[in-house]
Formats: C-alpha cells, structure tokens, sequence
C-alpha cells in the first residue's frame, strides 16, 4: 500500500465535510508562531490526499514511524471532523506534532488556533515536547499571555547532571546493599558452622 509520510511540522492534515479521505496541506508560515486570526487561503496548498477513495493516492498515513491505515485511519478522519448539536461542522487541522487549527467556515474567521495538542497518543504516535502558541485577542491580535519559552540547552544540561546524580546514588546504594548482603552470608556461615561444631560435640 502506498504510504505518504509527514515529514515536516508544516505539513497539516484535515478532513473535508462527506469526504472519508484525510488531505494533506502545506502551511507557508511558521507553524510556531501564528500572527492573525484571519487565515487567507494563500498561506495554504493542498499537497495530497490520504484514504480509502480512488481519488486517494496514499492508502496509509506516516507519523513519526507509526503507519496508520484501515480502520484507524477512519477513526482518524473522525476525530478531526467535529460536529455541532446544531449539525454545523468544524475540522481540525493538525500537524505532526499536535498543533491544531480548527477550521470554521464562516467569514470572517476561518482558522483558529487550539491551544490543546491533538490526542496522537490513541494512535501510537509519541511527539516531541512543541511550543505553547501566544494567546491572542480575536478583534485585534494583541498578546494577551506570552508563550512559554523553551527549555535552555543550560536546562536540558542541569536535567542531564540531576540524572546522572540520581543514577551514581543509586550505584552506591546498590554497592552497599550488595556489601550488607555478603556480610550477612558471612555471619550466616559462621552461625551453620557454630551450630554444626555444637552438634558434633554433643
């Protein structure tokens, strides 16, 4: 079957309304950093489609070495189509890493951004630790809470130095456990060979 992998986090999936295929779409901008609310379709272009259609040329989608086809595929398609109690219908839009439009087909807003990560997990899908985006005021873009920065290469190397503390800790309570244990093989000999001398003499 052919496999169409996501090998960028600009490559975005969707689904389209009465459509059991998932499109692929390239995102021209930053997928970290979203700036407008309004989202003109030329920051956008469709690259392919994924599904169980002949108009689909990919039958299994790739994300992050997990393949996912058949029925989980379809499940797929269903968890980025979101119907309202007033039958309106929304789609999620969604990158390899979780980050999220949800697109509403109404003007003047088209794609939001979603501050929640899509749930790859339920596919076996384990990504990276992204960004947080900014929070914004729909009316006027302004940042309401900035994002959250990124860890360091100084945190991710005091992390590594915490680590390799805990993991000598644990070598030296081994070693002393290890020790306490030969120690108590030694009195244990030494207490069979006074019980056995004990027995001899009686």
């Amino acid at each position: 079957m052919a496999v169409f992998k996501l090998e960028s986090d600009k490559q975005f999936i969707r689904t389209s309304k009465g459509d059991p295929d998932v499109y692929v779409f390239e995102y021209f901008d930053d997928p970290n950093v979203f700036e407008m609310i309004r989202a003109s379709n030329n920051r956008w272009r469709q690259l392919t489609r994924v599904g169980p259609t002949g108009s689909a040329p990919f039958k299994v989608l790739e994300v992050l070495g997990v393949r996912i086809g058949g029925n989980q595929l379809k499940n797929l398609a269903t968890d980025l189509t979101l119907t309202a109690r007033d039958g309106q219908t929304f789609h999620l839009i969604v990158n390899r890493q979780g980050l999220c439009f949800l697109y509403v087909d109404s003007s003047p807003v088209m794609r939001l951004r979603v501050n929640d990560y899509f749930g790859w997990s339920k596919y076996g899908v384990s990504p990276g630790v992204g960004p947080i985006w900014n929070r914004w005021d729909m009316s006027n873009g302004a940042v309401l809470v900035p994002a959250a920065a990124a860890p360091s290469s100084d945190c991710w190397k005091k992390l590594a130095e915490e680590k390799d503390k805990l993991l000598e800790k644990s070598k030296e309570t081994e070693s002393l456990l290890r020790q306490s244990i030969a120690d108590k093989d030694k009195q244990l000999a030494a207490l069979k060979a006074s019980m056995k001398a004990l027995v001899q003499e009686v």
